[in-house]
């Protein structure tokens, strides 16, 4: 990542850090996904960014969230989904307990 290479360095599988990381595994991948949209605050995105770039192990998931999103953002906004699927979709959530922001 901030070595320019693309990715962690290649020493293993684990976080050799990960007792003294101030974000362990477990914070990183949970916190992923509001690190991939920007949502979190500046100081909390240098602690995720920090620990994704030392650990092999949480690295690829951050790889995998980052080109989900690129292949999103690829697609053509022109092709959204039948208007059946979406209201079916919005019941669902609405049924789980999910409510419009």
């Amino acid at each position: 990542m901030a070595d320019g290479s693309g990715g962690p360095p290649a020493s293993g599988n684990v976080c050799p850090n990960a007792a003294r990381a101030e974000v362990d595994c477990l914070d990183a991948v949970r916190q992923l996904w509001d690190c991939l949209d920007g949502e979190l605050t500046a100081e909390r995105l240098r602690e995720v960014q920090a620990h994704l770039e030392r650990c092999a192990g949480c690295y690829p998931h951050f790889d995998f969230g980052r080109r989900f999103l690129d292949a999103l953002a690829a697609t053509r906004p022109g092709c959204a989904a039948p208007e059946e699927l979406r209201e079916r979709v919005e019941r669902a959530l609405r049924e789980a307990g999910f409510t419009r922001n």
